[in-house]
């Protein structure tokens, strides 16, 4: 069948955090570099691991910068990747929740549908007060665990996924809207 609906996630939100992760990940390599010559943690004369200042700013920081780093470089390039996070037609609905593992809904297998928005607030010495959206699509099957998809960046809102539910299944209810 073909597919009718489909939604992916908006690349402008990745592209920055793929710059800010390889940004970062530089930094600390050139950090590395740098620290290990001009000044050299590990000499002959080290025996055994001691804990000092020089060591935890020039081994424990950088690797703490670099795994972080890698982590947000392979989460913004799997995000880049081309996949369909919501897809819908005649059969059936695709969901992948996570970033490798998808799964596939008959419309008859979907119990409900649950619309979740909210806020969370962080704060910043430098900006203060920042808030920031969320918005998740819980979805219940029959006899299976509850999915919960991120839809806050995805390239349609939720007006248009429930438009395109309601296209293709009239009886689907939707809580939360």
């Amino acid at each position: 069948m073909d597919t009718l609906f489909d939604y992916r996630y908006r690349k402008k939100n990745f592209i920055s955090r793929l710059f800010l992760a390889t940004f970062i990940l530089a930094f600390t390599i050139v950090w590395s570099l740098a620290a290990s010559q001009f000044f050299p943690v590990f000499g002959a004369s080290d025996s055994h691991f001691s804990f000092s200042l020089g060591k935890m700013l020039f081994v424990f920081v950088p690797s703490c910068f670099f795994i972080l780093s890698l982590y947000m470089l392979i989460t913004a390039l799997i995000r880049l990747l081309p996949l369909s996070i919501i897809k819908g037609n005649q059969e059936g609905l695709m969901v992948r929740p996570g970033y490798f593992k998808s799964y596939f809904l008959s419309w008859s297998e979907i119990e409900s549908l649950r619309y979740e928005s909210g806020t969370y607030t962080t704060y910043d010495s430098d900006y203060g007060r920042r808030d920031s959206r969320y918005d998740y699509l819980y979805i219940k099957p029959v006899d299976k665990r509850t999915l919960r998809v991120t839809i806050s960046d995805l390239n349609g809102t939720i007006d248009d996924l429930v438009s395109d539910f309601k296209k293709i299944n009239p009886n689907l209810t939707i809580k939360g809207i």
